[in-house]
Formats: structure tokens, sequence, C-alpha cells
């Protein structure tokens, strides 16, 4: 029994026990000397004393005990309409969870559908260092995308800006040319020649690179003397500026999904004052955005990692909710690019990166 009920029983038990005192008084003055000496003659001075003391004395008690009983019946009442309230208010909550769930999962194959409706094509070099290209579709995109990204960093952080591709096509051309002629007859077989060939191959990757994404060369030393955040930014706006017809709406709409559980937890926050529900509609909210991430891929959670730090809006609503807890500091283009100090808390483990870092091609 709670200290609550315990109080409520012990106050109608006094009561009663006044009102059983008052009945006894009243009984025991009815048969008690000199009110009945058993002549059954009653004195009428004494019985108008009688009167007097049950009017002043137990009438005093009985009221007392209504009132214990009145202030008892006010308390069961107030209990009542706070237990009505408690109902009204959880099929309130319950009908704006159901209205929120049923949105949520909605916007959810909204994505979906977003992400399968995603293509784009993506230019690449041959053996024979001629430009080609693929077709990509939905989550594909995002892995062509995160080699992209890499290829936009190593033209930005090559010594030198390699200028663009057309412009030194007939250069490497004459390079490669040069090499083999350098090692003939050896050249079959010669690991100094291919690795020269590499690193000429190398440059014209770069000149590709800073030929599809319009990479000036201001742009470049620009770019070439940034670091940490504001070097990562830098290579997503290249990015993002080129393919922002085929990702744009699909990181416009995540966002929305993340605001949408957002200014559901913050509503249902201010309907309750219970910290316990509070918390517990905190660990729902959460549970909904790592719902969201579930969908996603190591490469679609990299990309978004680099959009939150271009974007602050979405930067505060991945680190509120953690949407990134489950990507690997190696899913990144590169680990380094990992910054805790704003805010982020990824996994720090080895896992197998999309693609090999320390690769040239």
């Amino acid at each position: 029994m709670s200290k609550k009920k315990r109080s409520k029983s012990w106050m109608v038990i006094i009561a009663i026990l006044i009102i059983m005192l008052g009945v006894c008084l009243i009984g025991y003055f009815i048969f008690a000397l000199p009110f009945n000496d058993g002549s059954g003659v009653r004195d009428a001075d004494l019985f108008s004393a009688f009167g007097d003391f049950i009017g002043g004395f137990v009438g005093s008690l009985f009221s007392l005990s209504g009132f214990l009983l009145l202030v008892e019946t006010f308390k069961a009442q107030r209990e009542t309409m706070r237990i009505q309230n408690q109902d009204i208010d959880f099929q309130h909550a319950a009908m704006l969870q159901e209205r929120f769930e049923t949105t949520f999962f909605n916007l959810l194959q909204v994505q979906q559908k977003i992400l399968d409706d995603i293509q784009d094509k993506f230019y690449d070099l041959t053996d024979n260092c001629e430009v080609t290209y693929i077709n990509a579709k939905s989550r594909a995109v995002f892995t062509c995308l995160w080699r992209e990204l890499r290829l936009i960093e190593d033209s930005i952080t090559a010594d030198s800006y390699e200028g663009k591709y057309d412009e030194g096509r007939s250069k490497w051309e004459m390079s490669i040319e040069q090499i083999q002629e350098r090692y003939q007859p050896e050249y079959e077989g010669d690991n100094r020649a291919e690795k020269e060939i590499a690193k000429v191959k190398r440059s014209v990757r770069r000149q590709l690179t800073n030929l599809v994404f319009r990479i000036e060369q201001t742009q470049w030393i620009q770019a070439h003397n940034r670091k940490g955040k504001h070097l990562f930014t830098t290579l997503y706006y290249f990015l993002f500026r080129k393919y922002q017809n085929a990702i744009g709406h699909y990181f416009r709409h995540l966002y929305h999904i993340l605001k949408y559980i957002r200014q559901y937890e913050l509503k249902s926050l201010d309907a309750t004052t219970d910290r316990q529900q509070k918390r517990r509609i905190q660990e729902q909210c959460k549970n909904y955005a790592q719902f969201v991430q579930a969908q996603m891929s190591s490469s679609e959670l990299a990309m978004l990692y680099y959009n939150s730090l271009y974007y602050p809006k979405m930067a505060e609503l991945v680190r509120h909710f953690g949407v990134l807890e489950n990507l690997s500091i190696y899913d990144l283009i590169r680990p380094e690019h990992y910054l805790k100090e704003e805010g982020y808390n990824l996994k720090q483990q080895i896992a197998v990166p999309l693609f090999d870092i320390n690769s040239t091609e």
C-alpha cells in the first residue's frame, strides 16, 4: 500500500472512530445515572442539560468527522480527475504518435523512391588514358561519389596544379612514349618504367578531375592552402556543384525527415513534466533516427558526413540523433578526415574501405 493510500485509510478510520465515540457517549448518558435511574421518570432539566451536551460536545465530534470525510471525498475526486487527465494525455500522446509514425514511414518510402531514381554519369580513364564513363543508379551512385571525392582530394592536395585534360593530352602522350623509348628494349616488365608511367597516368587523372569538376587554377590554389574542416568542405563543394541535380533532392528530403523527428520530439517533451517520460521520448526519437540510418549504406553515410560538414543545420540533427554512430572512420575517403572535435562519434575500429585508400587509380 502506498503512503498516499495509507494516509487516506487513517483519515477514514479516525472519522469512523470519532463517530463511534459520539454514539457511545450518547448511549452512555441515555442509560446512565442520573439521566436514567430505572424508575421511568425523566427529569426535564437533566434532559435539557443532556441535549446541550449532545449539541455542544458530541455534535462537535460529528462535525469533525464529517469534515474529515468531506476532505477525503475532495481528495478522492481530485485523484479521480488526475487519473482522467492522465488518461486523456495518454490518449492524446498515442494519437500524436500514431499520426507521426504514419507520416514518418510514408517519408521513408518517399526517401527510398528518391534513392531508387537517382542516376548519373561518371567519367573515368582507360588503361590507355582514354576518357570513358559509366552510368550508375541508386546506391551505386554513392559508391561512385565516394570515389569521385577521393579523386578531387588527390587533385587538390597534389604538389602543383596539373591543368585540365584537354590542355595536357599531347603532353602526357609524349611523356609515355619517351618513357617507353628510354627503357627499350627492356621495357616489358621493367618496374621503373611502370612506376613512371603510373605517375603520368595519375597526372592525367588529375587533369580529367580538374576538367570534370571545373577546378580552375585560382580555385585550386585557394583550396590547396586550406586545412581540416575548411579543406573537407571545399572538396565536397566541388563534388556537390557537379552532382547536385542527382543528390540534392536526396539530402534535402533526408534533412526534412530528421527535422520532422526533432519537431515531434520537442512537441512531445513539452507535453509532459515527468522525467522518465522525457527520457523515454528522447530514446524513442533516437530510435526513429537510427531506423533512418539503418536504411543507408556505408557510402551514403560517408557522403552524409561530408554533407553535414558543409551544411550546419544538417550537422546539428546528425549529431543530436547520433546518425553516424555506425559509420567507421575507414569508410571516409581518409581516416584523417574524422573531426571528433565537431561533435561526431564515429567508430574507430579497422573496417574494409570502399576502395584502397592508397590507390592512385
